[in-house]
């Protein structure tokens, strides 16, 4: 996500942060400490999101029946005190109010309708997003994606990403041609008119595995790449440059399924793993360790599987209650 993308009103019609706020838990606290840690820039917003939620929050109130008589009495005495009005100010103050629900209206329909809509999800959970043009966006574990609820022609069709997912993108044309597709994913544009794609933004670092159709990459500074099927295209923030190479793309969508695959990878990578899905701190005790391979399949929901299956290969020490993990570090030493 870049920096300008969240705003206060945005954490505010967030269904994930209002929930963190009026419903906290250790796992939501856990999720958004590690997420403010990875993006500072978004605590001022946020902090502004957290005490308006917190300001707003409703109580159910139950009157009394001390309290609906003093109601009634107050009603009986301002009808007993009420005089003739002008008829024109009394038309004028109709339609004023008339006015004002009609402007309320409006903007609740187009808060409700058109305008702009976030999806988050947290550690070790997934969703299944329909967009306003059919298309399908399977968006995976400690991810978030915005969009707005109506695309009117001729505009484009957009989204944003923080995180991964999977896009299915149904073509559309108008009179004036094919409608375009773009996902703002880190310092990229990823552009497409139907096709199916994997995009990850973590790391200062976009990747996109194009599985059908045809994707064309635009960086900030205007560079571009075009990937066809079987094709990975990586893109580093602080290097500024493409990277491109073959792939199975089922291996980097398995996560749809629940499985994340490994196939020849280091352990850094893995490590990235555990933090990008179930919210672990990773470090290496012995630096040689990062490089070393690993192949295998986990389960996208269980992070159990995944340390005790590394245990058994890597010396590994893990401290389950704060979520960290050291690799080669004597699993007995104290924490």
């Amino acid at each position: 996500m870049d920096d300008h993308l969240y705003s206060a009103e945005d954490f505010i019609t967030d269904g994930h942060f209002q929930d963190w706020v009026q419903n906290p838990s250790p796992e939501s606290d856990q999720y958004w400490k590690n997420w403010f840690r990875e993006h500072p820039g978004h605590l001022k917003a946020a902090e502004e999101a957290r005490l308006f939620l917190r300001m707003t929050r409703f109580r159910q109130y139950v009157p009394t029946v001390a309290d609906e008589a003093g109601v009634w009495h107050r009603i009986g005495a301002a009808e007993a005190k009420m005089v003739s009005l002008n008829p024109w100010r009394t038309l004028w103050r109709v339609a004023a109010g008339v006015l004002l629900l009609l402007a309320a209206a409006g903007g609740w329909y187009f808060y409700q309708y058109a305008g702009p809509a976030t999806v988050s999800t947290s550690y070790a959970q997934t969703r299944i997003v329909t967009l306003p043009d059919g298309s399908v966006v399977y968006l995976n574990a400690n991810s978030h994606l915005k969009y707005n609820r109506s695309w009117p022609p001729p505009h484009d069709r957009e989204v944003w990403l923080e995180g991964e997912a999977f896009f299915e993108v149904t073509k559309k044309r108008t009179a004036g041609g094919d409608v375009r597709f773009r996902v703002h994913a880190g310092a990229l544009d990823v552009e497409v008119l139907g096709t199916r794609f994997d995009v990850n933004t973590r790391h200062q670092a976009t990747r996109v595995v194009l599985t059908e159709g045809k994707v064309r990459l635009r960086s900030e500074d205007n560079q571009e790449m075009t990937i066809k099927p079987g094709e990975l295209a990586h893109f580093h923030e602080k290097e500024g440059q493409f990277r491109k190479q073959s792939v199975d793309p089922e291996e980097y969508s398995a996560w749809r399924e629940n499985r994340v695959i490994f196939n020849e990878s280091t352990l850094e990578e893995v490590a990235r793993g555990l933090e990008d899905y179930f919210g672990y701190q990773v470090s290496f005790a012995d630096p040689a360790l990062r490089s070393r391979t690993f192949q295998g399949t986990f389960p996208a929901d269980n992070p159990e599987v995944w340390l005790n299956t590394l245990s058994r290969s890597f010396p590994l020490r893990v401290d389950e209650k704060n979520k960290k993990a050291v690799f080669g570090a004597d699993p007995g030493a104290e924490q």
